[in-house]
C-alpha cells in the first residue's frame, strides 16, 4: 500500500544524474577465470552510453564494472542525444551503447516515472493523478490525451508536457536530434515524428544494442565486446530457478519510488493511440533493434556455444524482473532441443498413419476376398 506522505519522505532521491556524469571502472581480470587469459591481450576501452530515459539508465551503469575489463571505463551522456554526444566520435577506443524497450512499456514508465519519482514531483504539479498515488495507472488516460491535444494543437515544450517527458517517439527522438534543445521534449514536429531512417542508420553504428526486456544478456554483449570475445562466469551459464542468465544475480535495482506496474493495467483506447500513433516510429526502430540484438546473441552462441536467453535449458515462461524492478512476459522460451523434435514427431506420425493406412488396405483386400 503506498503512504503518498510517509512513502515520498522515505523514496530514494533521484541519483540519475550523478551516476550519468561519473566515469566507471572495469572490474573483471580475466586471468582469475581463465587459463588463457594471461597468454592474451586484453584491450582496455572507453565505453559511453547513449542514455534514452527509462530504458536501463542508472542501473546498467552501476552493473556495467562487472562486465568491462580493467583498464576499460564506461560513462553516461546525461541523457543527451546521440549527436550530442560528441565523445563517440573522438577515437578508436571509443565504443558506444544503448538500450532500446518495448515502446508501449516504455510510455507507461514515463508516466510513472512522472507521478512518483520524488524529483518530478517538485515540478510536474499538474499531472493527471498527482494527488491519486494508491492507484499506479490513475491519471494516465487523460495524460496520453494530452499528447493528443498537443499534437492537434501545435504546442511543443516543457511546459503543456508537465515539466516531464514527452512520450511521442522519444527512442527516435534521442537517436536523430540535434541542437541544444532538452531533448525530453519535442520542439517541433520532426521531434515527434524523426525519420525512422535516420535513426536507423545512427542505431546501426552502435557496438552494442541492448534490449531492456532482456537486460541480463544485453550486459553480457557488452561483456563479450568488452573482453575481446571472452565470457566471464556470470555469463556462461543460467539459473534453473529463473530460466536467466547468472549475471542477472549481482544486478543492481532502482525503482525511482515506481511501484509495480504493467502494460496490462493500460486502458484498450489509450494502447492503440499509443502503439498506433505515439510510438509509431519507435515501434519499427524497436523492431530493427530486437533483429540487431538477435544477431549479435546468435554470434555469441555460434562462437561460445552459449545461449545468453538460455534457451538450450528446459525452462518455463518467467517473467523477466526489469532493472528498475518492473514486470514484462517474455517470450516463450523452448529449448532448441524442440526444434529437432517437433519435425521428428511429425514424421514418425506420418510413417504410423502410413503403416495403418496399409494394414487396413490389406484388411479391406482380405474382406473382397
Amino acid at each position: 500500500m503506498w503512504d503518498s506522505a510517509n512513502d515520498r519522505q522515505q523514496a530514494r532521491p533521484r541519483t540519475l544524474s550523478q551516476a550519468d556524469g561519473k566515469v566507471f571502472s572495469g572490474q573483471v581480470d580475466p586471468s582469475s577465470w581463465s587459463e588463457n587469459a594471461a597468454n592474451d591481450t586484453f584491450i582496455s576501452k572507453e565505453f559511453h552510453y547513449i542514455h534514452i530515459p527509462k530504458t536501463a539508465g542508472e542501473s546498467f551503469l552501476l552493473d556495467s564494472p562487472l562486465h568491462i575489463g580493467t583498464g576499460s571505463t564506461m560513462q553516461g551522456n546525461h541523457e543527451k542525444t546521440y549527436y550530442e554526444t560528441p565523445s563517440l566520435f573522438l577515437s578508436e577506443k571509443r565504443y558506444s551503447v544503448v538500450f532500446l524497450r518495448q515502446p508501449t512499456s516504455h510510455v507507461l514508465s514515463q508516466f510513472l516515472e512522472c507521478k512518483y519519482d520524488p524529483y518530478f514531483r517538485n515540478f510536474a504539479t499538474t499531472l493527471p493523478g498527482y494527488n491519486e498515488l494508491e492507484n499506479a495507472t490513475a491519471g494516465f488516460d487523460a495524460w496520453i490525451k494530452n499528447f493528443i491535444d498537443m499534437e492537434l494543437q501545435n504546442k511543443y515544450g516543457k511546459e503543456p508536457s508537465y515539466r516531464c517527458y514527452e512520450p511521442w517517439n522519444m527512442q527516435a527522438r534521442y537517436m536523430t536530434a540535434s541542437g541544444k534543445n532538452d531533448p525530453h521534449f519535442a520542439k517541433d514536429r520532426s521531434g515527434r515524428l524523426p525519420s525512422l531512417d535516420l535513426a536507423e542508420t545512427n542505431l546501426r553504428k552502435m557496438d552494442v544494442v541492448g534490449i531492456t526486456e532482456y537486460y541480463s544478456a544485453s550486459l553480457c554483449l557488452l561483456e563479450y565486446l568488452a573482453l575481446d570475445g571472452a565470457l566471464s562466469p556470470l555469463c556462461q551459464k543460467c539459473d534453473p530457478t529463473t530460466g536467466k542468465i547468472i549475471a542477472q544475480k549481482q544486478q543492481h535495482r532502482e525503482s525511482h519510488g515506481v511501484p509495480h506496474h504493467s502494460v496490462d493495467m493500460i486502458s484498450e483506447q489509450s494502447l492503440q493511440f499509443i502503439e498506433n500513433n505515439l510510438t509509431s516510429i519507435d515501434q519499427e526502430l524497436y523492431k530493427i533493434g530486437r533483429h540487431l540484438f538477435d544477431e549479435q546473441i546468435e554470434q555469441i552462441w555460434r562462437t561460445t556455444g552459449v545461449d545468453l536467453l538460455c534457451r538450450d535449458n528446459y525452462f518455463s515462461p518467467k517473467q523477466v524482473e526489469l532493472p528498475e524492478n518492473e514486470y514484462l512476459e517474455t517470450d516463450m522460451r523452448y529449448p532448441r532441443l524442440f526444434l529437432y523434435l517437433i519435425p521428428l514427431i511429425a514424421l514418425l506420425s506420418t510413417l504410423r498413419i502410413w503403416r495403418m493406412a496399409g494394414r487396413y488396405g490389406c484388411c479391406m483386400e482380405r474382406q473382397s476376398n
